[in-house]
């Protein structure tokens, strides 16, 4: 054994022959398990590199194993080693690569025997999670007792569960992991029992099964209570479906969050759970939607998880009154043609109504076809619903064999021949992150049209990855492109496919092409050090960001090609959010910035890592890896109509100007707000297509969560009467969430939240009649077109400028034209790629009954869209008041005379962006993809506005500039911090060429950057000085002590505030997503105090006490004498332990003072050892007194603050504290109290304490006697040892009995330091400000005995902010003030303050 692996670590070394050498790519395959009955079967694959110009050595190997080669180009190429047939038996062998009979290379192979009962299966975090899909959960299993390099994706033949349906899948992320998948509880009697699984294995005859226990229960009992039962429409039976997959639904409300428990629905004995979803909720309650997509009669049983239990809460039937069906109205309808060399033609005639749905043609060449979906006015010649004629044209290169229109079918030609691709050179370019630039070189005489990656090539599917826009040197026929890809899809299983115009494709594996096998990371159960930026968050009604911190317990690449990946749990719209990972090499952790959208469930986060298109759960984390989050309203459902109304619908003939035909709408959308609709109304007879958008800013009444809104179009007279049906709504919320109707077809079955749920009682809203007075002149033509005009009719589709005009008029003689049911112009290419421009009158004011309308549509074309078949024009949707349509085809236009073609060209010349990295507000590096940015030399930046960092973020003044440049890719360094949206144009200074201008819209991020720990600096001990040079000392021999990593403390940021009382106003704040944003002079949480002015105080020469008084402006001869004192000082330092008990306690006596300028005060005192003690053992405690007569701004602990005119700064800094013990902290315990001399019967006072909202990240405590108060700004950041950290305060009134009534309220302060070695320095600030607050309307007031009413004493306040210094600071307050009857005189002295501050 010992040999064997010694020979396979040596395959992966190069085997070095004369002139090339040879590479196994994927070894892990070389060691397998062999089946029943069976030998090993292998497939490996060879890099063969750096060979000769007479081309790639011929290499092959003896039976059974099968060698075949390609060229890649590069004198690059690859080798498929295939053993098929009966495989090789169980034991040790080498597969030989010979060249010219001669040995060149060799593969060691194993063929193990599976022995099952070394096998043991665990599940990984010891609890299962539902998937993505409703009706699926999953858990992750390790697999014990295998070889860790063997090849395990075909060890298990079949599984099976009791009761249920399951399955397991190889994981390829480690080594042994395996998906463990299950679903349809159909005959599950327990939700708690243990979870038995059967296997049978590759080896295993067919009736041999292996049972585990993989784990002691299925899901943890849960209490379950369901109510509010609803049904839409209220009766199941004969219910009428108002769209396709808009049938039926019901919603209950369950007393848990989403989906702790179990439900199950069952139709017609099948499990179909697929369509349940919560939509709403709260922080203890979820309300679930059931709808059905499938139509026809079926019973329903509907089962949830009570505790242990699987019981039933009702059984149903359902049936449908009528269905919507795709009516074929093809059926018996001969097929005509006709055809050019350049375009083939299509018509036929349809008797038989019509219903909107659109139509699927299809094209057919040798590999695939081509489908395209499109709904009317496209290929409506003329007539009207009753009875038409459909026509439309298409390019026909010789390559399609077959047109299909639903049913009929039409041959073109015989199709073309086998064509070549050939790869001539294939290169990978590492960008930044996971992203690779593929750079292809490849010729073709058909042409490329596009690549994509595919899991199977024969079965076809797969996605685009890129077509022509890849494109950057040469043409299509013989050419450069340059694909940006993901590094996972490089280094996974899926195909690179190349496919040509006529769609032959050519393919090989991405890992061929990236030159290397899977990376084989073990990141289940290896991940740790996970944390956040914040620890939870509160979604309720504002979007958060976040950033997450983690590692793992081994080495891994620090470009791993992972991504982080959050859950909205509504399984449906915008389901996953993904960003980007990045290793952040000062602090040693990955890192991801993500936000959080407002009103997702409430509990836990569902997020996860994405890596190899896998997403590891948090489930399968540990507790302390969860991310909590507050969500008070739930709310996944898009926007509804809550009611509808139907408008006037008479036209009479003096409405010259039009009459509004339409709908009175209520859309209701509880807690994120309507933002977007768009309703699609069409004519019954004339197809007359209208497409009315609105927003939140249309609102007749009501507000954005439950608003009015008219929605309609106008009919002209003379008009034909006839009915108008919605048939398509799309409603969108501020979140995203949007609800859907269409009685067409829904890409998604899931995807189709009704807007009409609460009107599938009542279809017929869906329609309105219009009842004409006057009708027009009989009239069976239909209107005519009377000129096309196409600009430019040659354009290069690779340049910036890409906008085709196309204006054309309209006409009828007998009956006029609708003049807002406007045409479409559609552009069609090769392979059925159609672009739909939609036309608008070019005077919309003119006179509704001229004989010709003039319409316009302009498009910007998709880069390469034409290139090289150019593209033809068709229009249809001209329409006349006899409700008659009209169209004409591209072969019809030509025929007419009119232009119908634009030939097209591809240069590769101008710069074009066209994608960029994600790119948050903070700004950095960023990374602009698109194409030809060859000699770019210069960027331009343009900021839509011009902000300044925040403090936490190092500041950036360097200019953009360009760092890494590619013909397809540029980093972009020193991008500023903003949250606006910027715009970046590139440049080449040769022949002064200039890009599209590109727009970047970040996202909003924490202005937060976590920082290394470093150890803080030696201070350097006092030394007496000698006078002759000391005896040298040996250097004593120490033991360092190891410490163990540590991570950056993350400093604070405070949680969104509510907006209390409306801000005070438009005039005093606003509310934004932190809370209340005052307007100056106005300050607080709810903008209700004012910053005022006033002397500044004389400062005390003995101690840090400071008194202020404020002058009052009262004059009346009835005012009366009021004094108002406050006091804040400093009490005392307390040693704390770990335990939180006081281990010492240490009070200020004697303070030095000194002047430092006529703004500021120093004073010294010390604490700490007794008389005579060593210096060392005190703790210096200065206090620095600064005073602000003006607005300024200071810097503290990385962060900029506003000082206010009339504050007080104090600066307080400790030395060094000799500690008991490392694991103990110091507490500043501060006093802070108000006072008043009134005798006023109605006087209260009350404390507050809480976090500010204007983005300081503080503290506040707000002490109010009367309508007066002290109020202070608590820092949550100090500097400790040279860096930013965390502190914290907390309130001790309590523990310190504060005084608590009506005239005097006081308040202690515990402000708490963390262990230090060198220093600690405070910085608080305070200002006086008036307040306007009534203190008697807080529940927690203390007020005198008399009952009832507000204070008549209408007070001057006094507000001054506080936190932790080492001082004891006096203030009183005396000044007089107006008693009166009419509050008419306390608002004219606020506003004579106010005027003073201004």
């Amino acid at each position: 054994m010992y040999l064997f692996k010694l020979i396979f670590l040596l395959i992966f070394l190069v085997a070095n022959v004369s002139s090339y050498s040879i590479f196994l790519l994927n070894g892990g395959g070389t060691i397998k398990y062999a089946p029943f009955n069976d030998g090993c079967h292998y497939q490996l694959y060879l890099n063969v590199r750096d060979y000769s110009d007479d081309g790639m050595p011929n290499l092959s190997s003896d039976a059974p194993v099968i060698t075949k080669c390609m060229e890649m180009g590069n004198k690059n190429g690859y080798c498929r080693v295939k053993v098929s047939d009966e495989g090789f038996a169980v034991g040790f062998g080498i597969i030989n690569i010979t060249l010219a009979s001669e040995t060149v290379f060799q593969i060691p192979y194993q063929c193990l025997e599976l022995d099952v009962n070394k096998i043991n299966i665990t599940l990984v975090g010891g609890e299962f999670y539902r998937t993505s899909n409703v009706a699926e959960y999953e858990g992750i299993v390790r697999v014990d007792g295998l070889d860790k390099n063997s090849e395990k994706h075909d060890i298990i033949k079949e599984v099976k569960c009791f009761g249920f349906d399951c399955y397991l899948e190889y994981l390829l992320i480690g080594s042994n992991y395996f998906k463990l998948k299950f679903k349809n509880f159909y005959s599950i009697e327990s939700f708690t029992a243990p979870f038995h699984i059967e296997i049978k294995y590759l080896n295993s005859n067919d009736d041999e099964w292996t049972l585990y226990t993989i784990s002691d229960h299925m899901f943890k009992s849960k209490v379950e209570n369901i109510t509010d039962f609803e049904s839409y429409p209220i009766s199941f039976e004969e219910a009428y479906v108002g769209g396709l997959n808009l049938g039926s639904s019901f919603t209950f409300k369950s007393i848990n969050l989403p989906f702790e428990s179990v439900y199950e629905i069952v139709t017609e004995g099948s499990s179909s759970p697929i369509a349940l979803f919560p939509i709403y909720g709260t922080m203890n309650s979820t309300i679930y939607i059931y709808h059905f997509s499938s139509y026809g009669g079926f019973s329903l049983q509907f089962f949830y998880q009570n505790e242990h239990n699987r019981d039933e809460y009702g059984s149903y039937f359902f049936s449908y009154y009528d269905e919507i069906q795709l009516n074929n109205v093809f059926l018996d309808t001969p097929f005509n043609s006709d055809r050019n060399e350049q375009i083939y033609t299509h018509n036929f005639l349809v008797n038989g109504s019509y219903n909107f749905k659109s139509i699927e043609y299809t094209l057919t060449t040798r590999e695939f076809g081509n489908v395209k979906i499109i709904n009317s006015p496209y290929g409506f010649l003329s007539g009207n619903n009753t009875r038409f004629y459909l026509s439309s044209s298409i390019i026909n290169p010789s390559f399609y064999s077959e047109l299909s229109i639903e049913s009929k079918y039409a041959m073109l030609s015989e199709g073309s021949a086998d064509i070549e691709t050939k790869l001539n050179k294939v290169e990978i370019v590492k960008l930044g992150g996971p992203n690779f630039i593929l750079r292809v070189d490849v010729s073709n005489e058909n042409g490329i049209k596009y690549f994509k990656a595919m899991e199977d090539p024969n079965r076809g599917g797969g996605s685009i990855i890129c077509g022509i826009e890849c494109l950057v040197k040469g043409d299509i026929y013989n050419g450069t492109f340059e694909i940006i890809v993901d590094k996972s899809i490089l280094i996974s299983q899926q195909y690179f496919s190349i496919f040509d115009q006529s769609s032959q494709y050519f393919d090989m594996p991405f890992n061929i092409i990236s030159n290397q096998s899977y990376l084989s990371v073990e990141l289940f159960e290896k991940i740790n050090e996970l944390s956040y930026e914040l620890e939870s968050i509160n979604v309720t009604n504002t979007v958060v960001a976040n950033r997450v911190y983690f590692n793992f317990s081994e080495n891994v690449p620090t470009d791993l090609p992972i991504t982080f990946i959050t859950q909205k749990k509504s399984l449906l719209q915008n389901n996953l959010k993904s960003f980007p990972v990045v290793w952040n090499s000062e602090i040693k952790l990955f890192q991801s910035d993500f936000y959080v959208d407002a009103n997702i469930y409430h509990g836990e986060l569902i997020y996860g890592f994405l890596y190899n298109n896998y997403i590891i759960d948090h489930s399968t984390l540990p507790k302390s890896y969860q991310l909590n989050v507050t969500s008070e309203n739930m709310d996944n459902y898009g926007p509804i109509f809550k009611s509808l109304e139907r408008g006037y619908n008479f036209i009479s003939s003096q409405d010259t100007d039009g009459r509004l035909l339409g709908w009175n709408i209520e859309i209701e959308d509880l807690h994120n707000g309507f933002e977007y609709g768009l309703i699609t109304v069409r004519g019954l007879i004339d197809s007359s297509l209208y497409e009315i958008e609105f927003t939140a800013s249309d609102l007749i009444s009501g507000d954005s969560f439950n608003g009015m809104y008219q929605v309609g179009f106008i009919i002209y007279p003379p008009c034909l009467s006839q009915s108008y049906v919605i048939t398509d709504v799309f409603l969108n919320d501020t979140m995203g969430h949007y609800s859907r109707y269409s009685n067409d077809r829904i890409p998604d079955e899931f995807d189709s939240f009704n807007p009409f749920i609460k009107y599938l009682d009542n279809t017929e809203i869906y329609t309105i009649e219009s009842i004409c007075e006057s009708e027009p002149n009989f009239d069976i033509t239909p209107p005519e077109l009377k000129n096309l005009t196409i600009s430019p009719q040659s354009i290069d589709v690779g340049s910036t400028d890409r906008k085709i005009t196309i204006t054309f008029v309209t006409s009828d003689l007998e009956s006029y034209i609708v003049p807002n049911s406007y045409p479409i112009v559609y552009l069609s290419s090769v392979g059925l790629d159609i672009l739909e421009c939609k036309s608008k009158l070019v005077d919309p004011t003119i006179f509704p009954i001229d004989m010709n309308f003039e319409y316009i549509c302009e498009i910007d074309l998709p880069i390469g869209f034409g290139y090289p078949y150019g593209i033809i024009v068709s229009i249809y949707g001209i329409i006349n008041r006899y409700n008659y349509f009209r169209g004409y085809s591209s072969q019809e236009l030509a025929q007419l005379g009119f232009p119908y073609t634009i030939t097209t060209n591809y240069t590769n010349i101008i710069p074009l962006i066209t994608g960029n990295s994600k790119m948050n507000s903070n700004g950095g590096d960023l990374w602009i993809y698109g194409r030809c940015f060859d000699q770019v030399d210069s960027v331009n930046v343009v900021y839509s506005k011009i902000q300044t960092p925040p403090p936490q973020l190092p500041p950036n003044n360097k200019p953009e500039e360009i760092v890494k440049i590619y013909s397809s890719a540029i980093l972009i360094s020193n991008i500023k911090y903003t949250t606006e949206s910027y715009t970046i144009q590139l440049k080449k200074s040769q022949g002064n060429i200039s890009s599209n201008q590109y727009t970047i819209k970040p996202w909003i991020a924490i202005p937060t950057i976590r920082r290394p720990v470093t150890e803080p600096p030696t201070p350097t001990p006092t030394t007496t000085p000698v006078t002759e040079p000391p005896t040298p000392t040996p250097t004593p021999t120490t033991t360092p002590v190891t410490k163990p990593p540590t991570k950056e403390p993350i400093l604070p940021t405070n949680p969104p505030q509510q907006c209390k009382n409306n801000c005070g106003g438009p005039n005093k704040g606003k509310c934004t997503t932190n809370g209340c944003a005052c307007i100056s002079p106005y300050i607080g949480l709810d903008c209700s105090s004012i910053v005022i002015t006033v002397p500044q105080p004389k400062p005390n020469s003995t101690e840090p006490k400071t008194s202020i008084d404020i002058p009052s402006n009262d004059n009346d001869a009835e005012t009366s004498l009021i004094s108002f004192k406050s006091i804040i000082s400093l009490v005392a330092i307390r040693e704390i332990t770990l335990n939180d008990s006081v281990f010492k306690t240490h009070r200020f006596e004697n303070w030095i003072s000194t002047e430092i300028n006529e703004k500021t005060q120093l004073y010294t005192t010390t604490i700490g050892g007794g008389q005579g003690d060593d210096i060392n053992k005190k703790t210096t405690v200065n206090v620095t007194i600064q005073w602000f007569d003006k607005e300024s701004n200071v810097s503290f602990a990385g962060r900029t603050f506003k000082m206010n005119p009339s504050s007080v700064k104090y600066t307080i800094e400790l030395s060094k504290y000799n500690f008991n013990s490392a694991l103990n902290r110091i507490q500043l315990v501060m006093s802070a109290q108000l006072e008043s001399t009134s005798n006023d019967d109605s006087i209260c006072s009350v404390n507050q304490f809480g976090d500010t909202s204007t983005g300081d990240d503080s503290n506040y405590l707000k002490i109010q006697v009367d309508e007066h108060s002290l109020y202070g700004r608590l820092l949550k950041r100090g500097i400790i040892d040279n860096r930013e950290v965390s502190i914290s305060n907390s309130i001790l009134d309590n523990e310190m009995n504060a005084i608590k009534t009506p005239t005097k309220s006081q308040s202690f302060i515990g402000i708490d330091i963390p262990y230090y070695s060198v220093s600690s320095i405070i910085d608080p600030d305070f200002s006086v400000l008036l307040d306007t607050s009534s203190v008697s309307d807080s529940n927690e007031s203390k007020c005198k005995s008399k009952p009832g009413g507000l204070s008549s004493a209408q007070l001057a306040g006094i507000i001054i902010g506080s936190v932790g210094f080492a001082a004891v600071i006096g203030i009183s307050v005396t000044y007089h003030f107006v008693r009166t009857k009419q509050k008419k005189t306390f608002e004219k002295s606020i506003q004579m303050k106010t005027h003073k501050v201004a």
